[in-house]
């Protein structure tokens, strides 16, 4: 620890914590100006503290302290704002934040006049604790900062969640021919516990779980089969309903299987049974005697995915390699942001070289009479046809131009040819789509001055000839 010479005032410099431990066991009130070594210790207040030095004495000394390398103040670091800690007998007992001179200075001398008349301070804290100041200042960053992790977090949950559901949408769809059945290991068993078939080596104590591909079901099946879209050329569709095929093997398993089809003209004859499938296959579990908290439980025979989506799940469970190889799934690409532009007339030639140049980027372009939508007409979609079919051009027309934001490069173009109006914000480029690009709206093209005098010669010369006729029908029975 050494002392800086200042201006008419002699300070300890700090900038370690051997240093800073020594000078907590300085007896006295000291006032400290802590600092970071990127922003400098507070020079607008050496003159205020020079004042005081002379009219107080040796009451208090003071420091400068570079919290970078000090442990005790390191919540002081990246801080713009000075701090100005008092310390007596090594503890904190004031705090101050910020180079307003005439609050500092009733607060210093307010402090040596408290040690001078040997008062007691508010509170005295270790130098590692906040200040009742610093206390509020916390809180209410540590609110913001809460409440920006938590938006991080819910837009992430919302973002993780919009991902799943696509990809169930795509998967229940993709799946809708296929289902799953697990058969337990007491399936194989006879009603004594004996194997009933050799399929007994292969799932001894394990379960079975069999991918099933549906087939029509039988006629008598409410829902019609096939389920087709009405162009399944255009849009992805299931050949069933979701979940047809789940809702026809629960059917088969939880209730009676339907008829047989009659396939030759010897009537097929199938078995009949007092009771369904999982009924009459039911697993019982007797406690065992000897352990006094086992109890008789009763277990399913058979287990087949409920709907359409716990049948995705089983799939990615039980079948991930077949699920991968037979419907990859890739996540779609974000849409492209999309950015607008306003052009005056004189910018046709940089607007339609730009154009050219990007025309892979472009989403809409229309030239309208002038910029006051939905009253201003548009005239021409591309900068072509404003040059070939607009005629008569009045210097006043306006081009607005909707980008996708594929790259810099085509962004640059047109940001760089100086539009009267330029925007980046997606929603506000969607908003001038619904409101210059409105569907069903079509290009008008505008009279030629001559025309529109040809056109109003007609109209004049139409109108002459209908009030001719008026007259004659008026006049034709006078007598009327």
């Amino acid at each position: 620890m050494r002392k800086a010479a200042g201006p008419g005032i002699l300070q300890l410099d700090v900038s370690t914590d051997e240093e800073w431990q020594q000078l907590l066991s300085h007896p006295g009130l000291i006032v400290v100006d802590v600092y970071s070594d990127w922003s400098g210790p507070c020079a607008a207040m050496a003159s205020t503290l020079r004042k005081i030095k002379i009219e107080a004495g040796d009451t208090v000394e003071y420091a400068i302290a570079r919290n970078d390398d000090i442990a005790d103040l390191q919540r002081f670091r990246g801080r713009s704002e000075p701090a100005w800690m008092f310390l007596q007998d090594g503890k904190m007992v004031n705090l101050m934040f910020g180079a307003h001179c005439p609050r500092l200075r009733k607060l210093l001398m307010d402090e040596i006049k408290r040690v001078q008349q040997a008062e007691a301070p508010k509170w005295r804290l270790n130098v590692h604790e906040r200040a009742p100041e610093e206390e509020v200042r916390w809180q209410k960053q540590e609110a913001v900062r809460r409440a920006l992790e938590e938006a991080r977090r819910a837009k992430e949950e919302a973002e993780r969640l919009e991902k799943y559901e696509r990809f169930m949408e795509y998967m229940v769809v993709e799946l809708c021919e296929e289902t799953a059945l697990v058969l337990y290991p007491w399936v194989f068993k006879d009603e004594r516990g004996r194997p009933r078939d050799k399929l007994q080596r292969l799932t001894d104590g394990k379960c079975m779980a069999m991918r099933l591909k549906g087939k029509p079901p039988h006629p008598d099946w409410p829902v019609r089969y096939p389920h087709e879209c009405p162009k399944r050329s255009e849009m992805k569709c299931p050949i069933r309903t979701i979940d047809d095929v789940e809702n026809y093997l629960i059917s088969i398993i939880m209730k009676e299987p339907p008829p047989l089809l009659q396939t030759g003209p010897v009537p097929m004859i199938r078995p009949t049974y007092d009771a369904p499938y999982m009924e009459r296959h039911v697993y019982v579990y007797e406690p065992d005697p000897e352990v006094e908290s086992d109890v008789r439980r009763e277990h399913p025979v058979a287990w087949t995915p409920p709907q359409a989506r716990s049948k995705v799940h089983v799939f990615k469970t039980l079948f991930p390699a077949y699920l991968e190889k037979a419907y990859p799934y890739e996540e779609p690409a974000p849409p492209v942001p999309l950015c607008a532009f306003k052009f005056e007339a004189s910018k046709f030639g940089v607007v339609r070289d730009a154009y050219e140049l990007h025309r892979d980027a472009i989403e809409h372009f229309g030239v309208f009479e002038f910029d006051r939508p939905p009253y201003a007409r548009r005239l021409a979609s591309s900068p072509g046809d404003f040059e070939k079919k607009v005629k008569y051009k009045t210097g006043i027309e306006v081009f607005v131009v909707i980008i996708r934001r594929v790259n810099e490069e085509a962004f640059l173009a047109f940001a760089g040819n100086e539009p009267f109006f330029v925007t980046e914000v997606d929603e506000k480029a969607q908003e001038m789509i619904t409101e210059y690009f409105p569907e069903g709206a079509v290009d008008v093209i505008p009279l030629t001055p001559d025309e529109k005098e040809a056109l109003y010669a007609e109209e004049e010369e139409f109108y002459e000839e209908e009030e001719e006729e008026e007259e004659y029908e008026e006049n034709a029975y006078p007598f009327y």
